[in-house]
């Protein structure tokens, strides 16, 4: 197959683009392009190239088509020897980027035991944090205190300094909730964010 031209497109989800993930050998300047949004999902010429759909479940969520030549005629037994095969080079990448963040946490826990001071230590713990969340480029952290009974800003990322003026009580704003459950979120848009803060 790698002598072959063919095209790999990998998305995380039915909604999310498609990006190209591999490509033949043969492929230098010819043929398979990119299925972009087009739902015929077919190269510039129109009609030369077949394509097969691959989805996979937890762990991987994930999808892969490949985009190859009609005149390639690939059996059953190719098309299920091809999803096995792709599968497995996924959860090679998924062992490696884990393997990335549990180096990345045990460095972090290195340098917080290096320090005794409480706000650098926060600090380091939201530098830390951010190194591990997908697409997160601030943030800040808050404590409890118990004399004002109020959630106060200790550390941020990113925010700005006026974030230390905001105070929350508990269950009060999105920040106030998840205190009160217990439970850390992620928000990947604005939307879920207000829609959890609504």
């Amino acid at each position: 197959m790698n002598s072959s031209q063919y095209g790999l497109w990998a998305r995380s989800g039915s909604e999310a683009p498609w990006r190209r993930w591999r490509r033949g050998e043969s492929n230098e300047g010819v043929g398979i392009t990119s299925p972009g949004m087009d739902p015929e999902l077919q190269d510039e010429h129109g009609d030369g190239t077949k394509r097969i759909l691959f989805k996979y479940e937890e762990p991987l969520c994930r999808e892969a088509l490949l985009l190859y030549p009609k005149e390639l005629d690939l059996q059953v037994d190719w098309q299920d020897r091809l999803h096995w095969i792709i599968r497995e080079w996924w959860l090679e990448e998924l062992v490696i980027e884990r393997s990335r963040e549990d180096e990345l946490w045990l460095r972090s826990l290195r340098e917080l035991t290096s320090s005794l001071d409480l706000n650098e230590l926060l600090l380091r713990i939201m530098h830390s944090a951010l190194k591990v969340i997908p697409s997160a480029d601030c943030g800040f952290f808050m404590m409890f205190n118990s004399e004002s009974g109020k959630l106060v800003p200790r550390a941020s990322v990113g925010v700005g300094e006026s974030i230390y003026a905001f105070r929350v009580h508990p269950g009060e704003g999105i920040t106030g909730k998840i205190f009160n459950s217990g439970k850390g979120e992620i928000f990947l848009s604005r939307a879920l964010f207000h829609k959890s803060n609504g």
